[in-house]
């Protein structure tokens, strides 16, 4: 099955942008011990022989703030001992029991994840700012036109409400100079309004719907959650309570393990490390996004993301995103590092960092002009703040749904009509 480029490109942006909701570890099943580590059951490749244990290097690079040079199988024992930690062993369960940076005054690490998560919801709003810096390689067929490296930076600010549920983003993305802008099929006449070579788009999420508004309107685009079938699943998701968010990170493997302490403009912080790889992040994809309608969120609301897409095109599509959702999870491959920073006065999470790498690709199935690979970092850092000061949403009273934009669009004549014809 082929699929345009312009096709290509909304079907890979709609994947990747629900990629990002589960940004927040769990090593490769095997061995033939197990282990429990922070009082939690890690999955590592571990062995026992002649009474030692045995762990790879690579199941330890799983661990937030671990390193172990070189490949192959370190004794686990000495190796935590020189770390600073405890290790025990219970011959009944035929299991090692680790304890490393489990506890930091009196908290443990899950404990402090707990109550610093009870209290902003007590605040039940907050602000936020922070930026990101993105480098991209793309590597595709000979003679492409898109460059080797890109580099963007990201700024963010906005705010969040916890009940009634309520979020407001608004992203100003630095875009690299001579950027070719491709699979957008804009005439030469409407470049996008591109001041300085920034590009801001803002997105709203209240009352089960999406707004947004981008360089392309000057007006906000509304779309329905509900007709998506993902609205229950990602609002239970943002809403649920702080043990309830534990459980769900404790099922797919992700661990919290204290950092070093930090004093940042003059107050201390707690540091509180996650990690998540690339088979834990394929797990969250599938078990999640299994049951969402992929091809709804990035359709119009009728069901269409075209302007005249008879129900055959409709089906096309939506096996079109499927298949990209496949390559996706068999060639993914993450690295994703997060710091959170609870006050140590308040202990309130009111600072964050991450740092991710990412690799993907497509064949030619899918780019019939011949297989790309995409390599990413992205690494950046948040600040939440005046909790509990209320969220003043933007006015939306004058937005409009996709089909209503895209008829516009052509209208005005900014939109060239082959994209129907794809």
């Amino acid at each position: 099955m082929e699929v345009s480029a312009g096709k290509i490109a909304r079907l890979l942006l709609a994947s990747l942008l629900l990629m990002a909701v589960f940004m927040p570890s769990a090593g490769a099943a095997g061995g033939q011990i197990g282990l429990v580590f922070n009082g939690q059951d890690f999955q590592a490749d571990l062995y026992l022989e002649n009474g030692v244990s045995y762990i790879s290097t690579a199941s330890l690079g799983k661990i937030p703030g671990l390193t172990s040079e070189g490949d192959g199988y370190v004794p686990l024992r000495d190796f935590f001992a020189s770390q600073g930690g405890t290790v025990n062993w219970d011959k009944e369960k035929q299991s090692v029991a680790v304890s490393w940076r489990d506890k930091n005054n009196g908290w443990s690490a899950d404990d402090l994840v707990i109550e610093s998560g009870r209290l902003l919801i007590e605040k039940n709003s907050y602000k936020m700012k922070g930026s990101a810096t993105i480098e991209m390689s793309i590597l595709g067929p000979p003679g492409g036109v898109t460059p080797e490296t890109i580099e963007m930076t990201s700024f963010i600010e906005g705010a969040a409400r916890q009940e009634p549920l309520a979020v407001y983003v608004k992203q100003t993305m630095e875009l690299p100079q001579g950027l070719p802008g491709q699979g957008m099929d804009i005439n030469e006449e409407s470049a996008l309004p591109l001041p300085d070579g920034m590009m801001c788009t803002e997105m709203v999420w209240a009352e089960g719907k999406i707004y947004q508004k981008t360089p392309l309107a000057e007006q906000w685009i509304v779309q329905d959650l509900a007709v998506t079938g993902m609205m229950e699943n990602l609002t239970n998701m943002l809403q649920a309570s702080p043990q309830k968010a534990l459980e769900m990170m404790r099922e797919f493997g992700i661990l919290y393990v204290f950092g070093d302490d930090v004093e940042i403009d003059g107050q201390g912080y707690y540091t509180i490390s996650n990690y998540i790889d690339s088979a834990t992040f394929k797990k969250i994809l599938t078990e999640y996004l299994a049951e969402w309608d992929l091809a709804g969120l990035a359709a119009s609301p009728d069901g269409t993301f075209d302007q005249e897409v008879e129900e055959e095109g409709a089906a096309d599509f939506a096996a079109g995103l499927d298949e990209i959702f496949q390559q996706l999870l068999k060639t993914i491959k993450i690295d994703y590092y997060v710091d959170t920073y609870v006050n140590k006065d308040t202990l309130l999470t009111d600072r964050m960092a991450f740092d991710m790498d990412m690799e993907y690709g497509l064949d030619e199935t899918l780019n019939p002009e011949g297989a790309i690979s995409i390599k990413m970092n992205m690494c950046g850092d948040f600040k939440l703040y005046d909790f509990g000061t209320g969220v003043q949403l933007p006015d939306l009273e004058d937005a409009i749904t996709q089909q209503e934009f895209m008829e516009k669009m052509f209208k005005e004549g900014m939109l060239n009509n082959t994209e129907t014809a794809e």
